[in-house]
């Protein structure tokens, strides 16, 4: 305003500044306007209501009776989650030739020992053999030996990661709600 004086027409500046200084408090209030909406939108999208553990390991379970088995060369391999309780859990792993169970080996673990960084699924790439196919693999935080595993002789030492193949869709899926229950049981990354 004091150039505007010096130059001595001030009368003729006043309106025109006035009226700018009322379009950038229109543009300011806006603005603040807008964030204001776009963060109560963004707290009311991440405050939607997580599945419990419980639900999660629910839904593990009965989805694995229809999408925990692989068919190849007459032989049925299957994952199942044979029993949970809190974050103790127990996987089957069998393989089926001829209505006859040819192989089994049962993973007991706690989920609050699986680093969340370590719940991976690796989808098997367009014109791979198993296109289509995925691997979920799972591992104990700092790679400690905290699985138990029975099954096969030469199989029962503890082992510090699991791996079962699913179907691409559904592998996708499974990771989720594994590492989900993983966090809910409060698994932690490994240190290094």
């Amino acid at each position: 305003m004091a150039i505007i004086k010096a130059c001595g027409d001030s009368e003729a500046f006043e309106p025109a500044a006035s009226l700018h200084r009322g379009k950038m408090r229109i543009k300011y209030l806006a603005l603040v306007m807008m964030i204001a909406f776009a963060s109560v939108d963004a707290t009311a999208q991440t405050k939607q209501p997580q599945p419990k553990l419980k639900d999660t390991l629910q839904w593990m379970q009965s989805s694995l009776d229809g999408y925990g088995n692989e068919y190849l060369a007459r032989e049925t391999r299957s994952v199942r989650v044979t029993d949970f309780s809190e974050c103790q859990i127990h996987f089957t792993y069998t393989t089926m030739k001829e209505d006859r169970e040819t192989y089994r080996m049962d993973f007991f673990f706690n989920l609050a020992d699986i680093d969340p960084a370590y719940v991976t699924f690796y989808e098997f790439p367009k014109g791979h053999i198993r296109e289509g196919f995925g691997v979920f693999g799972a591992g104990v935080q700092n790679d400690a030996k905290k699985i138990k595993v029975q099954g096969p002789p030469w199989a029962n030492e503890p082992l510090s990661g699991i791996a079962f193949n699913f179907d691409g869709d559904y592998g996708v899926r499974f990771t989720k709600a594994f590492k989900h229950a993983v966090n809910l049981c409060g698994g932690k990354p490994s240190i290094f």
